[in-house]
Parts: structure tokens; C-alpha cells; sequence
């Protein structure tokens, strides 16, 4: 748990950076949360219960979408894996 909280708390870092670099505060609140999540992620290497791998599971997902999330904001998503508008849209 100790080196998925490290991981959280990197991802956490990355995000603040870039939310700074960009002036967004959807990204900097993404970090703030991050850095919550690191925290109770370090706490829960002790516990052996379902909270502690609830915990475990939710900062395996904040760094994977999140991940996913900075790369779209910053601009170096893919266009091809864009989604698609409806077709109501298009009109």
C-alpha cells in the first residue's frame, strides 16, 4: 500500500504542476483530492479490512482516470480516440 500511496502522491504532484502550468482549477482540485487520497491510501497499509482495500481500489482509479484526464487537458489526447458527437448533435 505504501508504494500505491507513493504513486498517488506522485500522480498528485504531476497534476498540481500541470494545473498551475494551465491556470485550471478543475486540475488543481483533481491534486488537492489526489493528495487526500495518497494520505488515506498511506493510512490504510495497516488495516486488513474491506475499508482498506476500498481505499486501495479508489486510488488505483484516481491514478488511472486521472492520468487519462491530465493528458486530455493538456492537449495530447488523440484525436481518433475523441468521442464521437450523437447525431442529434450534428444537427
Amino acid at each position: 500500500m505504501h508504494i500505491l500511496a507513493a504513486l498517488v502522491g506522485l500522480f498528485s504532484a504531476a497534476a498540481a504542476l500541470a494545473g498551475l502550468k494551465a491556470g485550471d482549477s478543475i486540475v488543481l482540485l483533481l491534486a488537492g483530492v489526489g493528495f487526500l487520497c495518497a494520505f488515506t491510501t498511506y493510512r490504510a497499509a495497516d488495516d486488513l479490512n474491506l475499508s482498506a482495500n476500498l481505499r486501495a481500489i479508489f486510488a488505483a482509479e484516481t491514478v488511472i482516470f486521472g492520468i487519462i484526464f491530465l493528458i486530455d487537458q493538456i492537449g495530447l489526447w488523440p484525436p481518433s480516440l475523441r468521442i464521437m458527437p450523437s447525431p442529434k448533435a450534428c444537427h
